[in-house]
């Protein structure tokens, strides 16, 4: 496992203690939350139909997108993970979607504390203080940040979860 797995799937472990949820659910979504961002950028869409995984519009832009899908898709056909909870989670990571389960939370925000990216995430004070009221309102946190970034496009499922946690205020 990668210095980076590990960070996250202890963070997502971590994080499904402190909220009292499955932590080998969280810790088993996030070992495989990435596995899709093997297939190359370039491949995506097209062995995205080949395998009859649904192609957003805006996945065709932006085939990272895909790697959710591809994930789960994986998980469940090549380690057997059947519980549709956890490949549930291992889709919307990125974006989470409208009404997201605690464990989709857990596995996208643990994603998010532990980034691969260069330094400090820098919305992770923020998140970190979102966490001490609740997991709803880090999800809401990240889901409004994410929204409100630079994107080359806006996911859907991002676009109903925006919706869906600021229709309710």
């Amino acid at each position: 496992m990668g210095a980076f797995v590990g960070c996250v799937a202890n963070e997502a472990k971590s994080l499904a203690k402190r909220f009292g949820l499955d932590e080998a659910a969280a810790f088993t979504g996030v070992l495989l939350h990435d596995i899709g961002g093997l297939v190359p950028e370039q491949q995506r869409v097209a062995l995205a139909e080949e395998l009859g995984i649904d192609v957003l519009p805006e996945e065709r832009l932006v085939p990272m997108l895909l790697h959710g899908k591809f994930s789960a898709y994986f998980a469940k056909d090549i380690f057997g993970v059947t519980t549709p909870e956890i490949l549930s989670a291992i889709t919307y990571h990125t974006t989470l979607h409208a009404n997201p389960t605690d464990l989709e939370k857990i596995v996208c925000l643990a994603d998010k504390v532990k980034w691969d990216g260069e330094g400090v995430p820098p919305y992770l004070s923020e998140l970190i203080l979102a966490f001490d009221q609740s997991l709803d309102a880090a999800a809401k946190f990240f889901t409004a940040y994410l929204y409100d970034s630079n994107l080359l496009v806006i996911h859907p499922w991002l676009s109903e979860a925006h919706d869906d946690y600021f229709a309710k205020q």
